[in-house]
């Protein structure tokens, strides 16, 4: 039984933070650095929650959750949009811009899971009651999220790795002037890539609420998007590096919440509230490994002016 937990516990802390560092990667091997994917990812949670808790009540068939799935893949979009606006056409700061999204985002989020109407009866959550859909009777270990997860992963893999579209993407984020002197549309590429990287963020957030909330949602992601663009930074903007990091995170997480089963030893069982702090503290310290040797796209975070061409 603890073991099943355990590889459960791994499952979704991998779903979630493969998802949400892939929709950072996806914007920032563009050129465009996204620190709104925290505010993404809510903006997805919440409306997964209010159109899955509204539609439960008209039909509890567990398919149609892919309802409020996409619903929530195309708020977060629009959300991202907004940056994609602010940073790209009006040439902002990035990080600023990113971090308004965040803010923004949690406070529609803070404000409605605790107005009536949208709640539940204690006021302070947004509930859908869907099943978790998982295969081979796995207990919740091989989900569908899962299986999205992986084929997410596979068709970016070969988009950045084998197409002609992939290898221009990169090159947006790499050297966005000698692209456009090719005749290539720099702007476009970036605004599709913060577009997708928001559609990505916001089913990350929609599976936040399903497997790791038990379809509850409380205004917050639990600050996982930040999460995410550290395990990016430590996955050196590579999809395969990512996905290594996304599951060593995943295993740090797992740890801190699930010592209770893991070991034997009383005190640790006593105190295993303490260890909540360690997949922190482990992250932290990876971070400080690995951010010497970090070697980001090279005109990331930097405004494009066609003009200057």
């Amino acid at each position: 039984m603890s073991t099943n937990l355990i590889l459960e516990t791994i499952s979704i802390y991998f779903v979630i933070f493969s998802l949400a560092s892939l929709a950072g990667l996806i914007s920032e091997r563009s050129g465009i650095i996204n620190v709104g994917i925290d505010g993404m990812m809510v903006i997805g949670a919440l409306s997964y929650a209010i159109v899955g808790s509204k539609l439960y009540k008209i039909n509890s068939t567990t398919a149609l959750q892919i309802i409020p799935i996409i619903f929530a893949m195309i708020v977060a979009s629009i959300f991202a949009l907004f940056h994609a606006f602010a940073s790209i056409k009006l040439k902002a700061d990035q990080i600023v811009s990113g971090t308004a999204i965040n803010l923004f985002a949690q406070g529609i989020a803070l404000f409605l899971t605790t107005t009536r109407g949208w709640t539940e009866s204690n006021g302070t959550l947004i509930t859908s009651n869907y099943s978790i859909i998982s295969f081979f009777n796995s207990q919740n270990i091989f989900t569908f999220y899962l299986l999205i997860t992986i084929l997410i992963t596979l068709i970016s893999g070969l988009y950045f790795s084998f197409t002609r579209t992939g290898s221009r993407h990169i090159a947006s984020g790499e050297n966005p002037n000698a692209v456009s002197a090719a005749g290539i549309n720099v702007i476009k590429y970036r605004c599709v890539a913060v577009l997708v990287s928001g559609m990505v963020a916001g089913l990350a957030g929609a599976c936040f609420v399903i497997i790791k909330n038990n379809g509850n949602f409380f205004g917050t992601v639990n600050g996982f998007g930040f999460i995410a663009l550290a395990i990016m930074i430590v996955g050196q903007w590579k999809i395969r590096f990512t996905v290594t990091a996304s599951f060593i995170f995943a295993l740090f997480f797992t740890i801190g919440e699930r010592i209770f089963y893991i070991s034997n030893n009383q005190w640790i069982k006593n105190n295993s509230s303490l260890f909540n702090i360690l997949p922190f503290f482990l992250s932290l310290i990876t971070m400080m490994s690995i951010s010497k040797f970090s070697k980001p796209p090279k005109s990331i975070g930097e405004v494009y002016d066609q003009a200057k061409r």
